[in-house]
């Protein structure tokens, strides 16, 4: 990864960090990850929301192990 990239990665997550979402209240959270997901154009990707308003995103790539990455918004 070049300088360049980790830059902006650190620009993004000061920006995540940085968006209010106490318990109960992430839903701008979840409203800015889903838009970088979504910006990712992933071909086969679904993203997906359950009742309490976590979201996944699934990707289908056949015969790929599964991998599942998690964070707490």
């Amino acid at each position: 990864m070049n300088d360049e990239r980790k830059k902006e990665l650190l620009c993004e997550l000061k920006e995540l960090c940085s968006i209010f979402g106490p318990s109960g209240l992430e839903f701008r959270v979840r409203d800015y990850v889903r838009a970088v997901l979504e910006g990712l154009k992933i071909e086969g990707a679904q993203i997906l929301e359950d009742k309490l308003g976590g979201i996944y995103l699934r990707i289908k790539n056949e015969g790929a192990p599964r991998l599942l990455l998690s964070a707490h918004m």
